[in-house]
């Protein structure tokens, strides 16, 4: 599994663990994500009305929305349960958004837009909060209560590139590789036609 860059923005605030007194209150030992800048934003970072940047399903797997946080004052998220290669069920959560661009139910595919950024709910300034949990088959945490709700540390399976980049190039690389077939199959009907 493959998780890139959700938003054009190439700075992570905050990564996995650490700032144990800002999240021991909140019962977790530590930060149980990554965080990512979502500049810039309207009116600015730190209104709680701050509208920003675009985020996309950053993940290389398909994933479907079961459930949205929808109450601005704990934060407007949206919940993912995706598989990856090896059939390995994963939870998603991407929050702090100002608007939500999906529905429960839908199917998300690998850039797909899924809302705006901003700066609800426990929310010190403009960012997005990424984390995941990997699950067992009847949905309850794989790692239990271990501190960090459940969550593991992203980095292993994090690329840092924009996942929207991401797909653009590889529908560039699709279509030279659709124009070399073509070609091949122009040679070998020319070259059958002898």
């Amino acid at each position: 599994m493959k998780i890139y860059r959700p938003v054009k923005t190439n700075w992570i605030t905050q990564r996995f663990g650490g700032n144990e007194e800002l999240y021991k209150p909140i019962g977790l030992v530590g930060h149980n994500g990554f965080d990512f800048a979502v500049f810039p934003c309207v009116p600015d970072s730190w209104s709680k009305e701050a509208r920003c940047q675009e985020i996309y399903w950053p993940l290389d797997t398909e994933g479907e929305v079961y459930k949205l946080g929808t109450d601005k004052n704990t934060g407007f998220g949206v919940w993912v349960n995706t598989r990856d290669l090896q059939g390995r069920l994963w939870k998603v959560r991407l929050w702090h958004l100002s608007e939500i661009k999906c529905v429960v139910g839908q199917k998300l595919g690998t850039g797909d837009l899924i809302g705006i950024g901003g700066n609800t709910g426990y929310s010190t300034g403009a960012h997005l909060h990424l984390d995941i949990t990997p699950l067992n088959e009847d949905l309850s945490k794989k790692l239990g209560e271990n501190g960090y709700d459940g969550c593991c540390d992203p980095a292993p399976y994090f690329e840092n590139i924009w996942v929207v980049d991401k797909m653009n190039f590889l529908i560039e690389k699709a279509s030279a590789l659709t124009k070399i077939l073509n070609m091949l199959r122009l040679i070998v009907g020319i070259k059958g036609q002898r």
